[in-house]
């Protein structure tokens, strides 16, 4: 099982809501006041300017996808609360890693 698919499956458990397609994740080498993003348009997760991505952040945005999926329109700062906890759980239950894209992206 790949990493990023077992992580959507412990935050669908953990917000009580069925797993649903896992977003891509790319690298992009612009410049942003973010580390990474997810783009609920194009269902894709973008880390900006490395190749790699800790798990905990991976974790963080994977819960933005899903809360966007199974509750629609959610305010920013709840969807941030809920992406933080998820981000919290993951790294308590899985320590905070750093994965490489190949590793992320292994399906």
């Amino acid at each position: 099982m790949s990493i990023i698919l077992a992580l959507a499956i412990q935050i669908s458990f953990l917000f009580g809501v069925p797993a649903q397609s896992i977003p891509a994740v790319l690298v992009s080498h612009e410049k942003s006041p973010y580390y990474s993003i997810y783009d609920p348009k194009k269902d894709i997760i973008v880390v900006f300017g490395e190749d790699n991505l800790k798990s905990g952040i991976l974790a963080h945005e994977l819960a933005h996808s899903i809360i966007n999926k199974t509750m629609g329109s959610v305010p920013s700062k709840t969807q941030e609360i809920l992406a933080g906890y998820a981000e919290y759980e993951m790294n308590k239950a899985f320590g905070n890693v750093v994965l490489s894209m190949e590793e992320i992206n292994r399906r």
